[in-house]
């Protein structure tokens, strides 16, 4: 917990946030804020199949969401899943 309070307070230089932090800060809450949302949706709903029983309608767009943010946002550097490599 300290390091990341660490890492936090370096994400600005002399109380000004520099280019690079506001460029991360705007991809964490352009990815992150969506699933989070989406994460505590089914924390208040405490029925974790909530999403199977609304309208489809709704399926369609939180289903096109996800499947566009992987289509369109890949990771930036490919990795080779660990385990093959035994």
């Amino acid at each position: 917990v300290t390091q990341a309070f660490g890492l936090l307070g370096q994400l600005s230089v002399w109380g000004a946030p520099s280019a690079l932090a506001q460029t991360t800060f705007g991809m964490l809450v352009f990815f992150c804020v969506p699933l989070l949302l989406l994460e505590w949706w089914f924390d208040e709903k405490h029925d974790p199949l909530w999403l199977t029983q609304v309208r489809w309608e709704v399926r369609a767009a939180v289903y096109g969401y996800l499947i566009l943010m992987m289509v369109f946002f890949p990771p930036p550097v490919p990795a080779e899943f660990i385990y093959f490599q035994f």
